[in-house]
């Protein structure tokens, strides 16, 4: 009772177990031996992950920062509104001027026709006033 039947041999019980205790010890080795590199694995991945996170954002810095660009967006837009203003300004100036000149020209110019020094001949009236 003490042996054991494998492959046809006849073998003790106790080179049975030590034969079985070795191949779970061996197995327990390997295990372990790559349980080892996945943890070494992982490790790396948790300081790749770590190295990461230290150069994010903290999301106060990031809120005062966007507060900055917003205000300067702000102002931007407000300095194009004042120069949209200064530029639509300054077309109705020309237009006024152009106009002003006009009518300074057109006003000269009937001023000149009816202000003429008589040269001392009298108008020729139109043939059909001469009938009379």
């Amino acid at each position: 009772m003490n042996e054991k039947v494998i492959d046809g041999n006849s073998v003790s019980l106790k080179e049975y177990f030590d034969t079985k205790i070795e191949s779970l010890e061996k197995a327990t080795v390997v295990a372990a031996s790559g349980m080892e590199k996945r943890l070494e694995g992982m490790n790396e991945f948790r300081d790749q992950l770590k190295d990461q996170t230290s150069t994010f954002v903290v999301r106060s810095e990031h809120d005062a920062i966007m507060a900055r660009v917003n205000e300067d967006i702000r102002i931007l837009r407000e300095s194009k509104a004042k120069m949209d203003g200064k530029a639509s300004q300054l077309s109705t100036n020309i237009a006024t001027a152009i106009a002003i000149v006009g009518l300074v020209l057109s006003l000269l110019g009937v001023f000149r026709n009816n202000l003429t020094p008589f040269n001392g001949n009298p108008p020729t009236p139109a043939p059909s006033q001469m009938t009379k």
